[in-house]
């Protein structure tokens, strides 16, 4: 094995915590400018409550409650983005340093945009450890995972054969199907808190060949 590639979100930190510090800059705006009556903290609770209900459009769905007009949901979506992340990594993220220093490539592929996912590496305290940083969105739909595009490319750029590397991640709804098709080992790392934990891959072919509790394992396959 001549190089581990890692996926980011719910792999090297705890995904939800990146959910609800951006819950919380949306708060903020919101208690400031729309709603001076009500506190950051009962706005976030609402805008936590939503989510827990369903995932999607929760903005809208707390605007509505509130009477706001949707006309600033753009607005909303941009302070979320844009909002300075409050996460803190796995405390195996550590074992990324140890990979680098016994001489092992590592690259990142990650869905998402280049300016929010850097700020999470930034917070991380990852940036420089990665030879090859690939965040599918900037490249376009064809790139998104499970897409092949990404793994072709993160190889090419490593001058390696798809064979020689391995794939860290998470969700079995989209990590892993490119991977196996390239070639890839892809190994499945189960977080008790990770926001996919309990799902399964719908098709054999999108399903990890290995699965692992803790980026330490990974040291079983480094001569492999």
């Amino acid at each position: 094995m001549k190089c581990f590639l890692f996926d980011l979100d719910d792999t090297l930190y705890p995904e939800i915590t990146y959910v609800q510090s951006g819950f919380k800059a949306v708060a903020i705006f919101l208690s400031k400018n729309y709603l001076k009556h009500q506190t950051v903290e009962d706005v976030y609770q609402q805008i936590w409550e939503e989510f827990l209900v369903n995932r999607k459009f929760v903005f809208d769905r707390v605007l509505d409650k509130y009477g706001i007009d949707n006309n600033i949901i753009n607005e909303l979506i941009e302070i979320y983005r844009n909002h300075e992340p409050d996460i803190v990594g796995y405390e195996d993220i550590s074992a990324l340093k140890y990979y680098k220093e016994n001489g092992l490539s590592l690259g990142l592929i990650s869905d998402g945009f280049e300016f929010i996912q850097k700020k999470k590496i930034s917070k991380l305290g990852l940036e420089g450890i990665f030879e090859v940083e690939i965040y599918t969105w900037d490249h376009g739909n064809d790139y998104a995972k499970p897409s092949i595009l990404p793994f072709l490319k993160a190889v090419k750029n490593l001058s390696i054969n798809p064979e020689e590397s391995a794939y860290i991640a998470d969700n079995p709804l989209k990590d892993f199907l490119g991977a196996n098709k390239v070639g890839t080992l892809t190994i499945r790392i189960m977080r008790p808190d990770g926001l996919y934990r309990d799902l399964e891959a719908s098709e054999p072919d999108a399903k990890a060949i290995y699965v692992i509790t803790n980026l330490w394992e990974l040291k079983y396959f480094m001569n492999n």
